[in-house]
């Protein structure tokens, strides 16, 4: 929301970790006058759908410095993967503290298939 990050004279972070950074330090703030404090993120990680997708895209930005030539699981030329590294370390770090400040909010349809008799 443009008129939050007004209001606290934000910039729009760049990375992933000014992304984290700028979610951490605004957890707890109430954004809505409310008098209740709110999370700073609200990102379906209770989806088992979502999860993955995001691991995916934050470990995208570290692995796929190439372009889209350059692979994010495998290294292309040699076939390496590229997930028992440093990278994958960032990217389940910075997962981790976004789900510090995360909501946990489950979509309907996840609580349907949750309750559904198979």
């Amino acid at each position: 929301r443009r008129d939050l990050f007004a209001a606290r004279n934000l910039t729009v972070p760049q990375t992933w970790e000014e992304f984290v950074a700028l979610a951490v330090a605004q957890n707890g703030t109430d954004f809505n006058g409310d008098n209740v404090t709110d999370y700073s993120l609200c990102m379906g990680f209770g989806s088992r759908y979502l999860l993955p997708y995001t691991l995916t895209a934050i470990l995208a930005s570290y692995t796929q410095t190439q372009g889209k030539s350059h692979g994010v699981l495998w290294d292309p030329p040699t076939m390496r993967p590229l997930v028992g590294t440093e990278a994958m370390a960032k990217a389940l770090q910075l997962l981790r503290d976004m789900q510090s400040v995360n909501r946990n909010f489950i979509p309907k349809f996840d609580i349907m298939l949750t309750q559904a008799k198979w």
